[in-house]
């Protein structure tokens, strides 16, 4: 097996556990909302091509990123957000996993349409796909942080009390 297949099936896991885990009640953390859409483009970021974008390239990525922006929006508006126990959790549901499936599947088609642009033989933009993710994550994270200001505020006393610890 080569590594960009394993490689994709690392990162195909990933995505798959952190879409399902949304489904779950999860306790606000800083990571899933501030600092995985962060590390996602920072990976767009260092995935970008040596030599430059390609035309192309640039075109595909407007289109996924206005797929993710959405996804982002659509995700944001079904997320649940709720005390209980003096914790706050966040829970998606069903609307959720579709906007993160219709994005995947946005994704592979759109990279199916421009696949005949590229003449490698292995064509995988993978800087297109942190990018979506980050900017999913980033609006969902914003969104939510202008809906429920308490959130911020939960995150920073919960960022005081581990440092006191």
């Amino acid at each position: 097996m080569s590594a960009n297949i394993l490689i994709t099936l690392l990162i195909a896991g990933v995505v798959i556990y952190a879409i399902l885990r949304q489904l779950r009640p999860q306790e606000a953390k800083r990571f899933p909302l501030v600092i995985m859409p962060f590390l996602a483009f920072y990976q767009a970021y260092k995935s970008l091509p040596v030599a430059g974008v390609p035309q192309y390239q640039i075109v595909e990525f407007l289109l996924i990123g206005a797929a993710a922006l959405i996804a982002g929006i659509i995700q944001a508006a079904n997320t649940r957000v709720y005390h209980q126990d003096n914790k706050l959790y966040l829970q998606g549901n069903t609307i959720t996993l579709i906007a993160w499936l219709a994005l995947i599947a946005i994704r592979f088609g759109v990279n199916y349409i421009f696949k005949s642009y590229n003449t490698a033989d292995t064509h995988y933009v993978m800087w297109i796909l942190w990018a979506a993710m980050g900017i999913s994550f980033g609006v969902r994270s914003l969104i939510l942080y202008k809906r429920f200001p308490h959130i911020g505020e939960f995150l920073s006393q919960n960022s005081r009390r581990s440092r006191r610890r």
